[in-house]
């Protein structure tokens, strides 16, 4: 008797817990247009910083995992000095942790600060290591 009172306790627990996540809406993180507004931030941004060098970037996707928090840039770095029947084009990837909504990236229709400062570092540090060829 005690084992069905206790097995029946915890299946009602379970599904009012299984109740309540389905009537919690799902958020995601970004909207496509908030990924197509980070790009054109970062390719905006790149003209002023990493793109006057000998490397040229073209910035491709901007996505995020809405359960981990996690937004990963997608790019490709372009030797400026590559051969005419060459090219150097390398595939890179900065990886974002701790976004837990557009905020964290854009505010005032620019990036802030903490998150231009971890961008900045992430492809400096991409460009340093396509250096070393």
């Amino acid at each position: 008797m005690i084992k069905t009172s206790t097995f029946i306790f915890f299946l009602m627990i379970n599904l009012n817990f299984a109740k309540a996540n389905e009537e919690a809406p799902f958020k995601q993180i970004l909207s496509e247009n908030d990924k197509t507004e980070v790009l054109k931030l970062i390719d905006h941004i790149c003209a002023d910083s990493w793109c006057a060098g000998d490397y040229d970037y073209k910035f491709t996707k901007f996505s995020c995992n809405d359960t981990t928090s996690v937004c990963t840039l997608s790019f490709k770095i372009i030797d400026r000095d590559s051969k005419p029947n060459e090219s150097h084009v390398l595939n890179r990837r900065c990886i974002f942790k701790e976004i837990s909504s557009i905020d964290n990236i854009i505010h005032d229709r620019t990036l802030t600060q903490e998150f231009y400062d971890k961008l900045n570092f992430c492809v400096s540090d991409r460009e340093s290591t396509s250096n070393k060829k």
